[in-house]
């Protein structure tokens, strides 16, 4: 049977593919929308390593709280495409006595700024800029604007100097 230039079977056809592709676009905006999840080749988890976990605990302290958390790891993990995630974890771990979010009194410096040089701008600057971000969003956790700096900052200028054949 016609109706006008269409058959009924292609007005079928085509309100399936229709559907089809309005059921893939909102798949599309409902993956987006998702949280990514935190894995890696071998599954590894950094809630479930000890030192990490320990570290990344609310504190009072610094106006944490559960989000907070969960907002310090999905920023070190929506930059996996620049950096594996368990490198950033250990560096934290690895070098930071104890606190890598706070001025060390015996060392003057932020545990993630450890290595300096020329090319990535002094301590003394880095430490500069956390402070002033912090006392600039005196709300947000200082731990929170520390990752968030080293991962979109920081880190883009240490790539930046190895790159140019400046760095290490």
């Amino acid at each position: 049977m016609r109706v006008g230039p269409f058959s009924i079977l292609s007005l079928r056809s085509l309100a399936l593919v229709a559907v089809t592709l309005a059921t893939f676009v909102s798949s599309q905006a409902f993956a987006k929308a998702q949280p990514q999840r935190r894995v890696v080749a071998s599954c590894w988890d950094p809630t479930k390593e000890p030192a990490i976990a320990e570290l990344f605990t609310p504190n009072a302290q610094y106006k944490e709280d559960a989000r907070t958390i969960e907002l310090i790891h999905d920023t070190i993990w929506s930059h996996r495409e620049d950096i594996d995630p368990r490198l950033v974890y250990h560096r934290i771990v690895g070098e930071s006595h104890g606190d890598p979010f706070v001025l060390s009194p015996d060392k003057k410096y932020y545990g993630l700024f450890q290595f300096g040089g020329r090319p990535y701008g002094s301590k003394q600057t880095h430490k500069q800029i956390i402070e002033g971000l912090i006392r600039k969003n005196p709300r947000t956790s200082p731990r929170l604007i520390q990752i968030k700096y080293y991962l979109e900052q920081y880190l883009q200028n240490f790539i930046t100097a190895a790159d140019a054949g400046t760095g290490c």
